[in-house]
């Protein structure tokens, strides 16, 4: 057995035996019953009004759902759906709005696990052009509307989900644990998205560079103008469908399939270590495949721009075709 190995199995252990103990604690505190430990709360609506000009925002919370609309009107208010127990504060000054929200602080660590509540804080801007947006939440969801747009936005949850479809013109990051991550309709210069084991989804953009990382969910990507992609997932399968980029396409799966429908690039660059690697190609390309143990099926090579692909054991497959066909 290798070393690496060796050690990989005594950190799970390790893993599995702490997250045992941490639950036969909780349990004890609770005299083994399931129902002490699940804490319900009735929720009560608290409206906060922000005086003044409103350029940058920061959320943080640790359980609640974020959402970020365009008021009704003109003013700019938060509005929180939190039990009396939970503290939320909103402050303004200089045009920066700052919203926390965090849980009853007398709450035993091991019922937090258990809370069951639908807390939920929602910033109502009245505006539709802002500087900065930044969100921070523990497991809540986060929706953030296409009648916004901001210059700068980042958003980071733990096992949230994300929909992410106001336009930002210079920056977007959005990592998320456990979530899945919906990006739409977005024209920035630069997109990250990192989800570790859920899945992520973007659709319709333009982009000089996009990345997006999943380490157990798919990837798709779709209807994208790009310079430069690249993409990564450790097993999950990677769909990459009407995407043009002027330089290169970067895709990599250790154990998921890789496939390109109607897209091509300058440079494309793919390895699947044990996955199939199949697509559709609007232009064609200079081909440099190698498959340990797959098929290969690809067309004459021609033109200018490259094609790379390694894989482990999966076949690898292309066809050349319009991309208005078929």
């Amino acid at each position: 057995m290798k070393k690496s190995t060796k050690v990989f199995l005594i950190a799970s252990l390790i893993l599995l035996i702490g997250g045992g103990s941490l639950v036969f604690y909780a349990l004890s505190r609770a005299e083994f019953d399931w129902n002490k430990l699940t804490v319900y709360s009735e929720n009560e609506t608290y409206d906060y009004a922000v005086a003044g000009t409103v350029r940058d925002i920061r959320i943080d919370t640790k359980q609640a759902d974020v959402r970020v609309v365009q008021s009704a009107n003109s003013s700019c208010t938060v509005r929180a759906k939190v039990s009396s127990r939970d503290s939320c504060t909103v402050e303004s000054e200089d045009g920066f709005l700052a919203v926390t929200c965090d849980d009853d602080p007398h709450l035993p660590w091991y019922k937090r696990l258990w809370r069951q509540d639908d807390m939920t804080v929602t910033v109502f801007l009245p505006g539709n052009a802002y500087n900065r947006l930044q969100i921070i939440t523990g497991s809540g969801d986060v929706y953030v509307s296409d009648a916004l747009s901001f210059v700068v936005a980042n958003t980071n949850t733990g096992s949230g989900d994300v929909e992410f479809v106001a336009p930002v013109s210079v920056g977007l990051s959005v990592i998320t644990s456990s979530g899945d991550v919906a990006v739409k309709r977005m024209g920035c210069e630069d997109i990250s998205v990192t989800s570790q084991s859920g899945e992520i989804c973007l659709d319709t953009c333009r982009s000089d560079s996009v990345s997006a990382f999943a380490s157990s969910g798919c990837v798709s990507i779709s209807n994208c103008s790009v310079q430069n992609l690249q993409t990564n997932t450790a097993s999950g399968d990677i769909m990459i469908s009407q995407v043009e980029a002027s330089e290169q396409i970067k895709a990599t799966s250790s154990s998921g399939d890789i496939l390109f429908m109607y897209s091509s690039a300058a440079d494309m660059n793919i390895t699947a270590k044990s996955g199939d690697v199949t697509g559709t190609l609007t232009a064609p390309m200079l081909f440099d495949v190698r498959s340990d143990s797959g098929d290969i099926v690809v067309p004459a090579s021609a033109g200018t721009n490259r094609c790379t692909v390694r894989t482990g054991s999966g076949d690898i497959t292309f066809v050349l075709q319009e991309a208005d066909e078929g």
